[in-house]
């Protein structure tokens, strides 16, 4: 049995969203990462286009329990921080996969700061409680 939990309001391009699933298995077009952080580049020619950004991350209890967890999500952009978010809602008992999109709009991002040829994302995940299986 699927569970999903959505939240935000995506039409007004101002919210982010979040979706919830049970399991473990993350959609095949997320860039995994190591140690609960990815970083990538963006061309510069795509900046008119860019209109947020989703990622992905599987939870997990520790040792089998319940557990309410706090997860923090830092987003910087060559070399200055966009975005720190913290959620502490999640309470598990078996992994789920957490998809998130930030809209620009969300994301401190000025114009000023794009370059024209590439621009550096690094993305950071912090669990304080629980584990981090995937993202």
């Amino acid at each position: 049995m699927q569970t999903i939990c959505m939240t935000g309001a995506p039409e007004d391009g101002k919210r982010n969203v979040d979706i919830v699933l049970t399991g473990r298995e993350m959609p095949e077009w997320f860039l995994h990462c190591k140690d609960g952080s990815i970083c990538f580049m963006v061309p510069g020619d795509l900046n008119d286009k860019f209109f947020g950004i989703a990622l992905c991350i599987v939870l997990g209890p520790k040792g089998g329990k319940a557990v309410k967890f706090p997860v923090e999500t830092e987003i910087v952009v060559n070399g200055k921080g966009v975005l720190s978010e913290g959620r502490k809602d999640f309470l598990i008992q078996s992994d789920h996969v957490w998809i998130q999109y930030f809209p620009l709009s969300k994301l401190d991002i000025k114009r000023e700061l794009l370059r024209d040829d590439q621009n550096h994302f690094q993305v950071y995940f912090k669990v304080l409680k629980g584990r981090l299986k995937k993202c």
